[in-house]
């Protein structure tokens, strides 16, 4: 039975822990509200796991009483616990007795204080026998008050009324033992820290048990330096609280003044059943207070504009030290009303000889700097990705050339790419493998085209992105994709519609306007309200308007040429040729702005903005459609195909049907219907030419919210493909053969679509 139970236990810790435990894959943040609209209190200890617990039952008493106080004034909400919960070595398993002993025997034996969460860490004691028994001691008893559901998460305390845009405190929980040089752990806590919310709150305060800086027994710990309190520094954290050193102290990290409200202030207090004197390794710059020999705990009390620690004896209730903060002048100098959330689109930008390395340098700029270091939730990759003629394979050297070494910036951001006419003169379809094969995990091309789920700033800011191909536009099924996915009441409901492809629909650039977009694509976004189409192509910067829907062209990322050449294009705004850059956009609740960035000098060259339209939408064009879609519909092609969920099922009987009709004699007709001088249109499900249901229903990653339709492309000769020389009214044609697509698959030699 002892085996037995022990492999229950194994298979449990591997199947549920240490996927969504160890590999720090767990990012939800577990948000809290506080009763008190004015604010709300925590307390914080360390150390408090010896097996004497004569000094812990003292601090439980007095944290007791405190509860008691405050059940109407400014309420206890949680305790965070700061690592080594067990000594001297921690626990063997989820039901070791010292969960009982030493922490439920003391703490939870009293009432309120049972009630009060535990959000946890682990200390170095932890880790001598099996730290994982204290996560899964989460997962065994998650209904308690032991809250720990990964090595690091994060918790946010909302307080006046908890409403999307009130003030708040944001913790982040993390690990300064084991993970401390881990990379999943540094980037997801660069990444939290200097996210949106986290920047927005009222309050942001790192907890753990290893401090940085420490006048007592152990002193300082150089790795947590170098590695975790840089990023402290950058995200502009409030307070971090540990233990480790069994004393309490108050440090900041630049030697400032805590009350100055520009540095890391460390609040120490590691004093919880064990005591140590303090001085063993003076540090005079930093150190502004400290403690030694003594028993107890710290009680914290936020609002709205003070930080409020009070360092209490446990045994009795004394107040040893009182320490007020207030917000960071240099993190809420001025208090955001709003949320935000951006992006970045490059178009063109595959010439690693070209201006590639000044927009990177550029980029890297941007991303490091407020507002897009915290709101940048991906970066739109518009095609032309390897010039000159794209890729041979997925693991092609230009991947690691172009895109890797000039790319990566330490952010966990992905980048979107779609595809342009030089990604197609090798495999193009290379450039989607290369997303399941994935070395770096930041190259996204899950389809040739894609949506990825709705993307949120907070409640109030979202944006419903999609990415289409415009090289290869008829191919199967892109069409009705585009059109299901506007209309979805999910992208109908978000603050803002973005398509982004390779091709423009308008442009004053060398290639001109292309007639198969205008013909086929802009009805769709006409006809659902898309606020923004982000192109490429042309190597110029663009900003276009045709009623309510603005155009960008952003292809200069790494190449450039003249504009205007059509000055006189009613839809034109503005443009800037002669010049390496690329576009900026940020979205509220209230507008998205666009910003055109020169890559040469940092400078915004041109910026607009597009106000959030009111919801429902309203379309200005309620019976646009694309020509191909409308034959489609009355040439009575089945409804049922036309979903994007809906699997092709019934297409072998389609081939069946078409089998025995051609059997009947009926073979003239169909051939004359596919030969004949018809607009182009997309495939029909019964015309597969080699007998195989052809491929255009909806992926397995569909199941996560992604809308991703792989589909059969059509082979072009090389005299097919576009060229870059080819006069602007003549590019459609050339770009998107004249023979229909069902003429190329069954090898007919239509002449073109009708005018």
């Amino acid at each position: 039975m002892a085996i037995i139970a022990a492999l229950i236990l194994t298979l449990f810790s591997s199947v549920v822990a240490e996927p969504a435990l160890q590999g720090g894959v767990r990012r939800m943040t577990e948000r809290l509200r506080s009763p008190d609209d004015r604010g709300f209190t925590f307390f914080s200890i360390g150390d408090w796991g010896d097996q004497d617990t004569t000094r812990a039952s003292a601090n439980a008493g007095r944290m007791n009483s405190i509860v008691e106080e405050k059940m109407k004034d400014h309420p206890v909400m949680f305790v965070a616990s700061l690592g080594d919960n067990f000594y001297n070595d921690g626990v063997t398993d989820r039901e070791d007795d010292r969960f009982q002993r030493i922490f439920e025997d003391v703490f939870q034996s009293r009432a309120p204080l049972d009630a009060v969460p535990w959000y946890v860490t682990l200390g170095n004691h932890d880790y001598r026998k099996n730290p994982d028994a204290q996560l899964l001691r989460y997962g065994y008893d998650s209904g308690g008050a032991w809250k720990m559901p990964a090595y690091w998460y994060s918790v946010r305390v909302d307080f006046d009324g908890g409403a999307a845009e009130s003030n708040y405190a944001f913790f982040v929980f993390f690990d300064s033992w084991r993970f401390t040089t881990d990379e999943k752990q540094l980037n997801w806590l660069r990444k939290t820290l200097l996210s949106n919310e986290a920047q927005n709150a009222t309050w942001l305060v790192a907890v753990s048990h290893v401090p940085a800086f420490s006048i007592g027994n152990h002193g300082k710990n150089q790795t947590v330096i170098d590695n975790i309190l840089p990023i402290l520094e950058k995200a502009k954290v409030d307070a971090y609280l540990s233990g480790h050193d069994h004393d309490m102290q108050v440090l900041t990290s630049n030697g400032g003044a805590p009350e100055s409200g520009n540095s890391v202030v460390q609040i120490i207090c590691g004093a919880g059943s064990r005591q140590e004197p303090v001085g063993k390794n003076p540090d005079s710059k930093r150190s502004k207070w400290a403690k030694g020999l003594v028993n107890g705990f710290a009680e914290h009390t936020m609002d709205n504009s003070t930080f409020v620690t009070r360092f209490v004896n446990g045994d009795d209730g004394t107040t040893l030290h009182t320490l007020t903060l207030t917000p960071r002048r240099d993190r809420r100098a001025v208090v955001v009303q709003k949320q935000s959330l951006g992006f970045v689109s490059l178009g063109d930008w595959g010439d690693a000889t070209g201006g590639l390395s000044a927009t990177a340098k550029t980029l890297k700029s941007t991303l490091a700097a407020r507002p897009w270091s915290a709101a940048t939730q991906f970066i739109a990759l518009i095609g032309d990705n390897f010039y000159e003629n794209g890729v041979s394979n997925w693991d092609d050297s230009q991947f690691e050339d172009t895109f890797e070494s000039h790319m990566d910036f330490g952010y966990d951001l992905p980048w979107y790419a779609v595809l342009g006419n030089h990604d197609y003169r090798q495999d193009a379809l290379a450039q989607v493998i290369r997303t399941r094969i994935n070395p770096s995990g930041r190259w996204q091309m899950p389809g040739r085209y894609f949506s990825p789920p709705i993307i949120h700033s907070g409640l109030l800011v979202s944006i419903c992105a999609v990415f289409i191909d415009t090289q290869d536009l008829y191919q199967e099924g892109q069409l009705r994709f585009l059109r299901a996915r506007l209309a979805s009441s999910e992208c109908q409901q978000a603050t803002f519609i973005v398509v982004f492809g390779h091709h423009p629909v308008y442009s004053v650039g060398w290639h001109g306007d292309n007639d198969y977009m205008i013909r086929d694509v802009l009805p769709l976004l006409k006809r659902y309200s898309v606020d923004l189409y982000v192109s490429g192509h042309d190597h110029d910067l663009q900003w276009l308007q045709e009623d309510s829907l603005s155009f960008v062209v952003s292809g200069a990322a790494s190449k450039e040429r003249d504009t205007n050449y059509k000055p006189d294009a009613k839809q034109l705004v503005w443009s800037q040729g002669n010049v390496h850059g690329f576009t900026r956009h940020l979205a509220t609740s209230s507008n998205l702005v666009t910003e055109f960035v020169d890559s040469e000098s940092g400078s915004v060259l041109k910026s607009f903005s597009i106000p959030a339209r009111n919801q429902p939408r309203v379309s200005t064009c309620p019976h646009c459609e694309s020509p191909v879609l409308k034959q489609e519909d009355l040439a009575g092609v089945i409804r049922a195909s036309l979903s994007p969920r809906m699997p092709n099922m019934n297409v072998s009987i389609y081939i069946v049907i078409a089998i025995v009709l051609l059997s009947c004699g009926c073979g003239a007709l169909l051939a004359r219907r596919c030969c004949s001088s018809e607009p182009v249109r997309e495939a029909s499900p019964a015309a597969s030419v080699d007998g195989r249901p052809p491929r255009g229903t909806a992926s397995s990653t569909a199941s996560a919210g992604w809308r991703i339709f792989p589909s059969r492309r059509v082979k072009r000769t090389k005299s097919e493909m576009p060229d870059e020389r080819t006069p602007s009214n003549d590019i459609g044609r050339v770009m998107y053969p004249t023979s229909g697509v069902r003429d190329l698959e069954m090898g007919g030699t239509s002449s073109g679509p009708a005018e």
